[in-house]
């Protein structure tokens, strides 16, 4: 997560990439939202399942009135079907969706999202700072 709040800083100051995929595994994303307390449900699956390919994308918005920045964190997977049937994901044939916001910004989202200040706070929480060279506070 420390490289996600890493392009946020940078694309917030017009810099940097417009798109970073960062590619792992299920006990990834599972370790993921364990850190900032999402959950998930899609149909034909169990709660927060983590099938083939499935993503968790962190999405950096900005108000165009106000400015004012935002984090949208989904999750989504191909359905049973399209992963048996090996159909291509397209505008016709959408992955499920699920919009989160469990325990990281609970109280304070809007339609538009996780305030990033929000954001960067829990995810500084979350972060066990040894593991990206940092001295705990």
């Amino acid at each position: 997560i420390n490289l996600v709040l890493q392009r946020f800083r940078q694309a917030a100051n017009g810099k940097g990439r417009k798109v970073s995929v960062i590619v792992g595994h299920d006990d990834n994303i599972l370790n993921l939202a364990g850190m900032f307390g999402l959950t998930w449900m899609l149909d034909d699956y169990q709660q927060n399942q983590v099938p083939p390919g499935a993503g968790l994308p962190f999405e950096l918005w900005r108000n165009k009135t106000t400015g004012q920045r935002f984090v949208a964190v989904n999750y989504w997977a191909q359905s049973p079907d399209q992963l048996r049937d090996a159909t291509p994901l397209s505008v016709d044939a959408p992955p499920r969706n699920a919009g989160l916001w469990g325990g990281i910004c609970a109280t304070t989202a809007t339609k538009s999202g996780c305030p990033l200040a929000d954001f960067r706070a829990a995810a500084s929480r979350a972060i066990y700072k040894p593991c990206v060279g940092m001295k705990p506070k």
